[in-house]
């Protein structure tokens, strides 16, 4: 049975079904023709509907090329959520009414410290708040969770570093203090040992950028997610 028929056996039990996929933009890595799949199932069958998410945004987009008129997805109805990182306040707001929920005392001065740890990036304060949740103490959650941030990091990245390792040398580099293009530029050549073309290299830090590595400002380029910065280092 191949999945269209799947699909078409799921509409036919009535009632709403939603397919969820989580960090969608690996289904690229397949020899499967997703993106058409997701297409004929919109404009098919009125009962099931999809849910994509991804923590490599610029790679989703990439797959899903919704706004491309050659894909097959152009033009199908869709609504984009992008979750940016809390400020302080929410960080803040967000642990509280976390533990709450659940009934756990945490004292103010460990949610100031997760915070300043973790800034507002969502799914490391709620794996703090599942580490705290699961009887570990304050400091063995932010051990817990930089260790566990680490090998997630690792891997999510061997993808990108499999097609060029100038992306890991690049992050390595910005990871230790290099923030302007030029000086990222000579620390990754004297790593690597030649010369790379202001092309070349203006291509790996604005991929960088595009899936959400690295962040752009006007002194430079940093790391947004502080224990992505603390693998690298």
């Amino acid at each position: 049975m191949n999945l269209s028929e799947v699909l078409e056996r799921i509409n036919s039990l009535g009632g709403r079904f939603v397919i969820a996929i989580d960090e969608a933009q690996y289904l690229r890595f397949s020899s499967a023709r997703y993106a058409e799949l997701i297409a004929w199932a919109t404009d098919e069958l009125e009962n099931v509907s999809f849910i994509l998410t991804g923590s490599e945004v610029g790679l989703l987009e990439d797959f899903l090329r919704i706004h491309d008129p050659e894909s097959a997805l152009f033009g199908r109805a869709h609504v984009e959520i992008k979750l940016k990182r809390f400020e302080r306040r929410q960080s803040l707001d967000f642990l509280r009414k976390g533990f709450d929920e659940i009934g756990l005392e945490v004292r103010a001065e460990e949610l100031e410290e997760a915070v300043d740890e973790l800034d507002g990036i969502v799914g490391w304060l709620t794996l703090y708040g599942y580490n705290r949740y699961l009887g570990l103490s304050h400091r063995e959650a932010l051990k817990k969770l930089k260790e566990d941030a680490k090998r997630l990091v690792v891997s999510e990245f061997s993808k990108l570093k499999e097609l060029s390792p100038r992306y890991e040398l690049a992050m390595k580099a910005v990871a230790n203090g290099r923030h302007r293009w030029r000086e990222i530029k000579e620390a990754v050549e004297l790593l690597e040992g030649k010369k790379i073309g202001d092309k070349n290299f203006s291509n790996v830090l604005n991929n960088l950028v595009r899936y959400g590595y690295l962040e752009k400002t006007v002194e430079g380029y940093f790391i947004p997610d502080p224990l992505v910065e603390l693998a690298f280092k």
